[in-house]
């Protein structure tokens, strides 16, 4: 399938900026253009989303990625499970 031409209709992905193509100009098969070129971009997005979500979710335990990449966050808590110190030492 050919890309649409997004400059045609003067469509912009910044949020300050939402120019939306006038639809009215727009014959029926240009239409039909737009809207699977917008479901392949829709479904290209999702599919980035789910790759930069696992690249998040790594770091140095469950990757090959070295200790010093995992940032400064503070390791999870470990309890005692109920023992007390003075439970431990009697």
């Amino acid at each position: 399938m050919d890309r649409f031409d997004v400059k045609c209709c003067k469509l912009s992905c910044h949020k300050d900026d939402m120019n939306q193509p006038d639809l009215s100009a727009m014959d029926h098969a240009t239409k039909v253009d737009l809207i699977r070129f917008l479901f392949a971009e829709n479904a290209e997005l999702k599919s980035w989303i789910a790759v930069l979500g696992v690249r998040l979710a790594q770091d140095s335990h469950n990757s090959s990625k070295p200790p010093s990449s995992d940032g400064l966050r503070k390791p999870a808590a470990k309890s005692f499970q109920g023992e007390t110190l003075l439970s431990a030492l009697a």
